[in-house]
């Protein structure tokens, strides 16, 4: 009774191991290209910001401070590895 027990339980992580080999196969192999496609597409993205402030003025209503259109530029980051150095 208990050897069926195990036996069954066995053959269902079994099945679920496999369900869950043959679903990343097919994420990787038949949907990789078109999901990679759509991941680049929604990671860059243009969207203009306008800066909506007011100019700050002086008592005379002279401009001390305005608004000026500036852009901005990232990069992507690497893994560093400072940690793995050994201590001298």
């Amino acid at each position: 009774m208990i050897d069926r027990r195990i036996g069954l339980l066995f053959a269902s992580f079994l099945v679920l191991l496999c369900l869950a080999v043959g679903r990343a196969a097919w994420v990787q192999g038949i949907q990789g290209a078109g999901l990679s496609a759509d991941a680049q597409s929604q990671q860059k993205q243009t969207v203009p910001l306008p800066g909506l402030r007011g100019s700050i003025l002086d008592r005379k209503g002279r401009e001390l401070a305005g608004s000026r259109p500036w852009t901005t530029s990232s990069s992507r980051r690497t893994r560093s590895t400072w940690w793995r150095r050994p201590i001298r």
